[in-house]
């Protein structure tokens, strides 16, 4: 018997998959002043390997920091309460 994905199931597998590499090239690529200014970036210095390839310096995203980037950038939600401070 041979199985069928819905095509709901792989658009929303593909949307996820490039949510996650969109987070990741978004700190790709920049230079070391603009990635310092990018909250979710981190810089990463130069290095030589132990088995003595140079690593050029570069920027990355922060691990595990999608979630607390988005909701830095997202307002907090008003109290359940309603109610105004005094």
């Amino acid at each position: 018997m041979m199985r069928t994905t819905c095509p709901a199931v792989l658009a929303a597998v593909f949307a996820l998959s490039s949510m996650t590499v969109q987070a990741a090239s978004d700190c790709k690529g920049l230079e070391e002043t603009a990635c310092a200014g990018n909250p979710a970036c981190t810089w990463t210095k130069g290095y030589t390997r132990s088995d003595g390839k140079t690593i050029a310096a570069y920027c990355k995203a922060k691990a595990g920091n999608k979630a607390s980037a988005e909701t830095a950038a997202t307002p907090a939600p008003a109290t359940a309460t309603g109610g105004t401070a005094k």
